[in-house]
């Protein structure tokens, strides 16, 4: 669902850039405390996270037109694969970025505390989903 999503919220994070940054200091901040990092390692992480967060978001940066509900339940047969690839796609990119970052976040973190990282930010994004699927709910009604 959060693949689903993110590209209506990272569309609008890239029309303000400040609010993107304040977005990503308060996701931040929340996953430090909850993994009660300490000061030292919670400002060695920082860089890295940012560059992750950047490169995630630069997979939803795409030029595919939004779609609603109403016109999902009627896209064509080749339409509906198109929007299926693109998703797959897009999931493939997501685990590579992943891939790619945890010798970095490896070099502050413990896999432990990589496991913990993973688990609070997709519970972040479950929540951040959730949000985003009230207002669009509530601007079909």
């Amino acid at each position: 669902m959060v693949i689903l999503l993110a590209p209506v919220l990272l569309t609008a994070q890239n029309q303000r850039p400040a609010f993107r940054e304040r977005l990503l200091n308060a996701r931040f901040n929340e996953i430090s405390t909850r993994m009660q990092l300490d000061a030292a390692k919670a400002e060695k992480l920082k860089p890295i996270y940012f560059r992750y967060e950047k490169e995630k978001a630069s997979v939803f940066i795409v030029d595919e037109e939004r779609i609603s509900k109403k016109d999902r339940e009627n896209l064509s047969p080749e339409q509906e694969e198109k929007l299926y690839i693109s998703r797959l796609e897009r999931a493939k990119k997501l685990i590579e970025i992943r891939e790619k970052f945890y010798p970095e976040f490896r070099t502050v973190l413990s896999p432990k505390e990589i496991v913990q990282f993973n688990r609070i930010e997709m519970e972040l994004n479950r929540r951040m989903a959730q949000k985003i699927r009230k207002r669009l709910n509530e601007k079909e009604e």
